[in-house]
């Protein structure tokens, strides 16, 4: 079937290995390797899309790793503020301060620190 739409198709096998500038190209193009500068233009810019592929990596991971400290010291704060709060119950419902930081397992340094919190 022919069509006449003006595009032209070129079928090339990257198998070949015959040392030809061509032949080195396609084997570039399999590898993509950004350390290769033998094509001057176009290993230039894989080198410089392989680079900021790892700079946003490196930021994706840097993000992420701020995000996971940030809810682990999130969710401290939380539960120690729960702890105050329910010392805070036990003691205005009669238990003294020392029994009731010990049923809730908070030390009276930490209570005092976060009780006006």
């Amino acid at each position: 079937m022919y069509l006449n739409n003006k595009v032209h198709e070129i079928y090339l096998n990257a198998e070949v290995k015959d040392g030809s500038k061509l032949s080195e190209m396609l084997q570039y193009f399999k590898t993509a390797d950004p350390e290769d500068n033998r094509f001057g233009p176009l290993s230039d810019a894989v080198k410089k899309q392989k680079n900021f592929n790892r700079e946003v990596t490196d930021m994706c991971s840097a993000v992420e790793e701020y995000a996971k400290e940030y809810a682990k010291e999130y969710a401290e704060k939380e539960t120690t503020m729960t702890k105050v709060e329910f010392v805070n119950d036990l003691i205005n419902d009669g238990c003294t301060l020392e029994k009731a930081l010990k049923l809730a397992k908070l030390d009276e340094e930490t209570y005092n620190k976060y009780k006006t919190a």
